[in-house]
């Protein structure tokens, strides 16, 4: 999340901030949709606030509105089909 800019491109107004300790979740709304992200727990911002948003395709998690259930999101794994990403 950040200002525009050629890899921040999506532009997005803040629902509400959610600090949880380890992590904050930003809920967002972006065109017709609402969505969560979760950042580092230092990150302030408030309800209302504009922002622009990136995204890293194998950071995304889709889940499906009718089943509830998760998309498998196949960005990002290595060939043992595990995320190469750092779990920290």
């Amino acid at each position: 999340m950040s200002q525009a800019d050629e890899n921040h491109f999506v532009p997005a107004s803040i629902f509400i901030v959610e600090p949880l300790g380890v992590s904050t979740v930003v809920t967002v709304d972006v065109a017709d949709a609402r969505m969560q992200i979760v950042t580092p727990p230092d990150f302030t911002a408030k309800a209302n606030e504009n922002l622009w948003l990136a995204f890293g395709p194998a950071c995304i998690l889709l889940i499906d509105k009718s089943s509830t259930k998760t998309i498998p999101n196949r960005m990002g794994l290595n060939e043992s089909g595990t995320t190469s990403l750092p779990t920290t």
